[in-house]
Parts: structure tokens; sequence; C-alpha cells
């Protein structure tokens, strides 16, 4: 079985994307930015969830944009990655 597909928006601890690496195929974010809402677009198309950050504008645009995303989680450097309940599931 394939291991699904995760965007991240941006560069988050190295410990992280490491224990993504585990179980999912990452893709991370070149830019050390906030994205606008399409390169926030190009990047989750075609993945199975995204991991952002809050300050990250995530919309009905941006979410409708790819049915194929299953679901997705904010990270916040205070708490580590929290489940959007929103979405469905996340990553802890």
């Amino acid at each position: 079985m394939a291991k699904p597909t995760v965007f991240v928006s941006r560069m988050i601890p190295q410990e992280g994307i490491d224990l993504l690496k585990k179980e999912c195929d990452v893709t991370v974010s070149p830019h050390d930015r906030v994205l606008s809402k399409q390169e926030l677009i190009e990047g989750i198309k075609g993945k199975d969830a995204l991991l952002c950050l809050l300050t990250d504008k995530i919309d009905s645009e941006v979410l409708d944009s790819n049915p194929k995303q299953k679901g997705g989680g904010r990270f916040d450097h205070r708490h580590g990655c929290h489940h959007h309940k929103w979405w469905g599931w996340g990553f802890y």
C-alpha cells in the first residue's frame, strides 16, 4: 500500500519531519515565509494531507481545490502538531 502524501507549508523542526517521513511521503515548501493562496493550492495538489502553520490562511477555496485531501493539521511551535477536527484527522 502506498504511503499517504503530505504537504508541509513551511519547515518545522526536523524531528517533526522525520516522524512524518516514517509513515508518509513528505513534501516541504522550499519557502521560509507564509505561502500565498495559489502556492498553497499548488502545494496540496494531489496530496492526501496538509500540515500548515497557524499563520497560513487556509480557507474553503484552498481546501476545496484538492478533492483527494483527507486530512490536515496545524503546527504550533509552543505545542507541537494538532489535529484539526474540521478536516477529520491530523498528526500528533
